[in-house]
């Protein structure tokens, strides 16, 4: 199933202008609903992700030993400040 849009033929009468042009505005509003829908299931799932990661992550750190994990900050604080002056490595 497609969504067409119908383009001017040669010898198109008035009337089949108009109805081409309604035909169109109508399948317009489909298309835009459509994309709406798809722009906030995209949203929803992309919050998803980022919470998911967080709770991964939160995780993932607990457990590590306290020593390990001084030695993680140091590591991204390290490539954060690398990353922030546009050294190689980030």
């Amino acid at each position: 199933m497609g969504i067409e849009i119908k383009t001017a033929e040669a010898g198109e009468t008035e009337e089949e202008g108009k109805t081409r042009i309604a035909f169109n505005i109508e399948n317009d509003s489909v298309v835009e609903g459509i994309f709406q829908a798809q722009l906030k299931s995209f949203v929803e799932r992309e919050h998803t992700l980022h919470t998911n990661k967080a709770s991964l992550w939160s995780l993932i750190i607990g457990q590590c030993s306290p020593a390990l994990v001084e030695q993680l900050k140091k590591k991204l604080d390290s490539k954060i400040t690398r990353c922030s002056t546009n050294l190689p490595g980030c």
